[in-house]
């Protein structure tokens, strides 16, 4: 590689950061890890860690699933680096599903900015 193509690859990598950037997205970022996704009596349960990675806090208002109805949760509010497990009682539960038997789907994280920011749900 030579001077030319690491300066542009340099150039580019600034540039997409810069980009990325904007208002009302300063250092929160979601990382969710699934336990457990469970589909039984018409419904899927879902154990869930939200986990404030970084430098800001952060409010979730809520969640959707394109495959149902997600039972009414209240809004979240996560401060930088803390560590949210819903689990159990807290756990998330998917209602009045379209479809039975689902094996993968999608769990959009709706952040109090009006965002929103897609979860990959495989079935356990």
């Amino acid at each position: 590689m030579n001077r030319r193509m690491f300066m542009i690859g340099v150039l580019g990598m600034a540039c997409t950061g810069q980009a990325v950037a904007h208002d009302g997205h300063a250092g929160a970022m979601l990382e969710v890890t699934t336990h457990r996704a469970e589909e039984a009596n018409g419904a899927i349960t879902l154990d869930l860690t939200l986990s404030n990675t970084g430098d800001a806090p952060m409010t979730i208002a809520g969640f959707a699933a394109p495959i149902g109805a997600i039972a009414a949760t209240p809004s979240l509010t996560l401060d930088a680096g803390q560590v949210l497990h819903l689990t159990g009682a807290d756990a998330l539960v998917v209602t009045d599903l379209t479809r039975a038997g689902v094996g993968l789907f999608t769990l959009m994280v709706i952040f109090d900015s009006g965002a929103a920011g897609p979860v990959t749900i495989f079935m356990t």
